[in-house]
């Protein structure tokens, strides 16, 4: 007789059932980790780039502002004390606004100024008064958010020192009435509405975005007088 062997099936048993679900289970786990990492970096990557390009454009903007400053305009800064927190307040007058259809017209307040913000941040916003007799309601605007400081900084050309006030007094406040609302007639030379009142020839813009590093802009301004 032959005897014949069959081999003996054997199936998996409720221990090895368990090994190869939790195996499984711990790379459904790392798969979704690296796919729910790479999204939050996407995103994070696509919030910094966003807050890049904002905080480019405000440079940019301040740039233009301060390089095509009138013979007749004013800048002056000043700082409020909230709380031990200082607020800034640049204000810019008879300048062109750059802003909407205002633009044309080169009689505004112009004013950049830091407001406290829920959030416990601050947030920069700009402001254009119109100083002509039909002029319009003033356009408010905000520029940046999240800033944590901000500080301005002045070159006095007279005793070659940084300054955080400029041209303390020559007007509070966005209801103040303009020294002079007369425009500059082009190639004139024109001197400032007070003369009392300073250019700077150099501005220094420290700014600080949420957690991260602190940025610093230069900005150059024109003669006060017409060339």
């Amino acid at each position: 007789m032959r005897t014949v062997l069959r081999a003996r099936v054997r199936g998996f048993t409720l221990m090895e059932m368990m090994l190869v679900m939790l195996i499984l289970t711990l790379l459904v786990g790392a798969i979704f980790g690296i796919v729910r990492g790479t999204v939050e970096l996407a995103d994070d990557m696509t919030v910094e780039q966003a807050r890049e390009s904002r905080l480019r454009g405000f440079a940019d903007y301040c740039e233009r502002l301060f390089r095509t400053l009138p013979a007749g305009a004013v800048v002056r800064h000043e700082l409020e004390n909230r709380g031990g927190r200082y607020l800034s307040q640049l204000v810019f007058e008879n300048v062109p606004s750059g802003v909407g259809g205002s633009g044309v017209d080169p009689r505004n307040r112009v004013v950049l100024q830091t407001e406290e913000a829920v959030d416990g941040y601050l947030r920069m916003v700009l402001t254009v008064v119109p100083l002509t007799q039909d002029a319009s309601e003033p356009v408010k605007l905000t520029l940046l958010e999240g800033v944590a400081t901000c500080e301005w900084e002045f070159h006095d050309p007279v005793t070659d020192q940084w300054v955080s006030i400029w041209n303390k007094g020559a007007g509070k406040g966005l209801l103040a009435a303009p020294r002079d609302l007369s425009p500059p007639v082009p190639g004139a030379d024109v001197p400032p509405s007070d003369p009392g009142v300073k250019r700077p020839e150099l501005v220094k813009l420290k700014l600080k975005m949420g957690v991260g590093g602190e940025r610093q802009f230069a900005f150059w301004t024109p003669p006060a007088r017409g060339r």
